[in-house]
């Protein structure tokens, strides 16, 4: 994640999107979450992305 969030613009709206976008692409490769606070995040995630 810590990469993700190195690698992007994280200024204006267009950073914050891109930064939900790429997180829910990616969110399946952290190891550090239960299946349902991955659920919760990528529904998050995804409320986001759709804002943009």
């Amino acid at each position: 994640m810590a990469a993700i969030l190195a690698a992007h613009d994280q200024q204006g709206h267009a950073g914050v999107t891109s930064l939900a976008i790429a997180l829910n692409a990616r969110l399946d490769e952290v190891e550090a979450v239960t299946p349902g606070e991955r659920l919760l995040i990528s529904e998050l995630l995804s409320r986001l992305s759709a804002a943009g």
